[in-house]
């Protein structure tokens, strides 16, 4: 039976093989946090849309996000509506209001009033209900009712996130709140969640909405939901096909209304649009990846070192065995194996630790952080990577190992 050299060097000298396993734990922490907040940012960039039910969305030319969508006009709905295949047309409002504190004083029974603070306003015809009640027989999770809607036909009434940011208060039904400076009346509780974008959410109906915003003007759509007879993915393409000839068109005698003021685009290119957004036009997605490309490059160092001074420590034992006759070969797969176990060893503290603190970080402000089963193996094949990498080019220094230099 050969002897475990690789665990035997480990062994040898437990506090190098402590810092070096605590080393790479850091490091694989670091990388899950890094895509922890990657994903949060891939999450919260669909959030929303993935609550509401459609299967085609029409959105103005200039559509860069859910917060900076544009407008167009609420025509190219009446016009989608009368397109074979369309159920429905659903005009979304989507603004940014301040949302003012309000804390009841038992000594005087008076509003104590704090700052404005900026929360997300989605507004829409309550008639038409656009959520997604459930999907396979589950409920989803925005957990928001049909008849809570159908109390938002009320004028200056809202439906609040429970998840939102702490300071939106109060968060009871039929108390009174200040968004925009215009009392607003709690008809029900949701749960969706926060993300990059805003720190709390509120529904309420178009009427509502362009009180909120002085006036809005109805007819000017920030987005419009398109629900299908059919929603297979041969069918979603062919409507959205006779959309296109329909309302991206020229009229004669008339100005260009639909060529220039709208794009058509699938539920899942929208998704995709918003997620390359967050991640690849706004400097919080590009900061997480540089952070992973940082805690890869810091696993490598710290493992690349710790394997070049053992074998530093070890040079005249590594020089023996090649007068034995044993090969390069073999002594790199040695190497190679304590690369491999200082992998193991760092990922297991990693994985503990990463649990722990996408825990903390949803509790204190509900950001999406879940740990996936793909993140979890990712990381694993990853710290096997890069401490397999970094084994690879310490080995040179097994190979230039000379008996020689015994004497």
């Amino acid at each position: 039976m050969k002897t475990p050299l690789a665990w035997c060097n480990l062994c040898q000298d437990k506090l190098r093989t402590l810092v070096a396993t605590g080393g790479v734990a850091f490091a694989l922490t670091l990388v899950f946090m890094e895509l922890g907040f990657l994903g949060s940012v891939t999450n919260s960039a669909s959030l929303v849309l993935d609550q509401f039910d459609f299967d085609i969305a029409i959105v103005a030319r200039g559509y860069r996000n859910l917060i900076d969508a544009g407008t167009f006009p609420r025509l190219r709905l009446y016009e989608a509506q009368s397109v074979p295949g369309v159920a429905r047309a659903t005009p979304l409002y989507v603004g940014i209001q301040g949302w003012r504190s309000e804390r009841d004083r038992p000594e005087d029974h008076h509003f104590h009033l704090g700052k404005h603070r900026p929360i997300l306003v989605l507004g829409f015809p309550p008639a038409d209900q656009p959520f997604r009640f459930e999907i396979d027989g589950r409920p989803f999770p925005i957990q928001v009712t049909h008849q809570e809607l159908a109390r938002l036909r009320r004028v200056d009434t809202l439906l609040l996130d429970l998840q939102s940011h702490a300071t939106f208060e109060p968060r009871q039904q039929g108390r009174e709140v200040e968004v925009g400076g215009r009392k607003l009346r709690i008809e029900g509780l949701f749960s969706l969640g926060t993300g990059f974008a805003s720190d709390g959410t509120i529904l309420v109906s178009d009427e509502t909405f362009r009180n909120l915003f002085d006036g809005y003007p109805l007819e000017r759509v920030s987005l419009g939901l398109v629900r299908l007879t059919d929603n297979r993915a041969s069918a979603v393409e062919s409507v959205k096909q006779r959309l296109r000839q329909i309302l991206i068109r020229e009229i004669p005698g008339r100005p260009l209304v639909g060529r220039e003021d709208i794009r058509i685009l699938t539920r899942g290119e929208l998704i995709v649009q918003e997620i390359n957004y967050w991640i690849w036009k706004k400097s919080i997605g590009l900061i997480f990846l540089f952070g992973v490309v940082v805690a890869i490059i810091v696993g490598l160092v710290v493992v690349y070192q710790v394997l070049s001074s053992d074998i530093m420590d070890h040079f005249r034992e590594y020089a023996t065995l090649k007068a034995m006759g044993y090969t390069n070969r073999y002594l790199a797969s040695v190497v190679i194996q304590e690369a491999l176990m200082l992998a193991l060893f760092g990922y297991l503290p990693a994985y503990l630790a990463a649990q722990l603190l996408y825990l903390m970080i949803r509790k204190a402000v509900n950001l999406p952080m879940n740990m996936t089963a793909e993140r979890a193996i990712g990381v694993m094949v990853l710290s096997f990577l890069v401490c397999g990498t970094a084994a690879i080019l310490s080995v040179r220094k097994v190979a230039a190992s000379d008996p020689a230099s015994l004497f």
